[in-house]
């Protein structure tokens, strides 16, 4: 399906994150700020630095996030280890974090981190991938307020319609020509804008693949309804749903049954 079309290796999932530890709590992304701070306080010792994406990187105060995704460059992490491979070099980013007292899991290009700030506890998901400060932008999101799609959505449409446009997209690494044999060829683009402009033509930005709503107004009508049926299918996509009139009904009876009983 499309999502083996987002990555450089097709075993690597798109969302790592999840509730590792039962103590990480939940945070208001007014904090994101403090919790990357701190972060990169504990990667201050190996010269680096955390990049903030998903819907972290655009912050909206209120709104809640189960774990902070951030990336940091691989490349350097090597430079720094001495290490040869992605591999070796994550073992060696949660050795270096264990040292700094924190506890940590390393999952896929992952290594997560329970990181204290304030008296709580709070999950960091640290991906480690080349040219972060370039890819990072892939995974910014501007998703409109009241949108039931995720940023994951956004990401299967972009890689569908490259399919069928003849490329190959990466969320890691960009936009590859689609050889004959269905594998990446050249690589096309990897900023985000040509991107933008070899996907949906000379006068497209960055900001037109966004979110699913940027892409389907960047479209043709029809083709963009198409799409979107298309990608529906994937057993990845994520939308939400809006609650049935007979299931608000039953939300309304059961609060009134509920005040009745008092």
């Amino acid at each position: 399906m499309f999502l083996r079309e987002l990555f450089v290796n097709p075993k690597r999932p798109l969302l790592e994150g999840g509730n590792i530890w039962p103590e990480s709590e939940e945070f208001d992304q007014a904090i994101a700020q403090h919790l990357v701070n701190e972060t990169n306080r504990y990667l201050k010792g190996i010269k680096t630095s955390a990049h903030v994406i998903g819907s972290a990187a655009t912050p909206t105060p209120g709104k809640m996030s189960g774990d902070l995704d951030v990336m940091v460059d691989v490349t350097h992490l090597m430079q720094h280890f001495g290490t040869k491979d992605g591999k070796t070099t994550r073992v060696e980013l949660e050795k270096y974090l264990q040292g700094q007292g924190l506890q940590t899991r390393k999952t896929g290009v992952t290594v997560h981190i329970l990181l204290p700030y304030k008296g709580k506890f709070y999950q960091v998901d640290i991906k480690t991938v080349a040219n972060a400060e370039r890819v990072r932008k892939f995974h910014h999101h501007t998703i409109p307020q009241g949108s039931p799609y995720k940023g994951v959505s956004k990401q299967l449409m972009i890689a569908s319609l490259a399919k069928q446009k003849g490329y190959v997209y990466s969320a890691w690494e960009g936009l590859f020509q689609r050889t004959p044999e269905n594998k990446k060829g050249p690589l096309v683009a990897d900023d985000w804008d040509e991107i933008a402009k070899t996907l949906l033509g000379p006068t497209a930005t960055g900001d037109n693949i966004d979110s699913v709503e940027a892409i389907m107004k960047s479209l043709p009508h029809d083709e963009g309804q198409e799409l979107l049926a298309h990608v529906r299918q994937d057993k990845n996509w994520i939308e939400k749903t809006h609650p049935t009139v007979t299931e608000n009904a039953l939300v309304w009876f059961k609060s009134i049954s509920q005040k009745l009983a008092i």
